[in-house]
């Protein structure tokens, strides 16, 4: 609840992105026949079964995992690109310097 309805809260807002997905620092989800990541059904409990996993299914998830932690070469991070359109409105352009000075804080801070 809001102490003083008339006065807005500051709230601010954090985006990123799970390093483990999208730095790959797990090559291919790390030893892929270790893990139950494409199990659709229950464990096999003879260690026979454990041995001959799906090639076709670990390649799929090898390659979406792969994707998943490639970056984009037009990526783009909050608070460094303007929209040419914001430039017209002063209270668009000056609320998106007050993020950009926000996430830079967080930044020193935090990282």
């Amino acid at each position: 609840m809001v102490a003083n309805p008339q006065k807005p809260r500051k709230s601010s807002s954090v985006s990123a992105h799970h390093s483990a997905a999208n730095f790959g620092q797990y090559v291919y989800g790390v030893y892929f026949p270790n893990r139950a990541a494409i199990a659709e059904t229950d464990m096999p409990k003879t260690e026979t079964a454990l041995l001959q996993p799906s090639r076709v299914r670990a390649t799929a998830v090898m390659a979406v995992l792969e994707a998943l932690s490639n970056h984009s070469p037009d990526e783009e991070y909050l608070g460094r690109t303007k929209e040419p359109s914001w430039e017209k409105d002063q209270v668009i352009n000056d609320a998106f310097k007050q993020i950009c000075s926000g996430v830079e804080r967080f930044g020193e801070h935090y990282l």
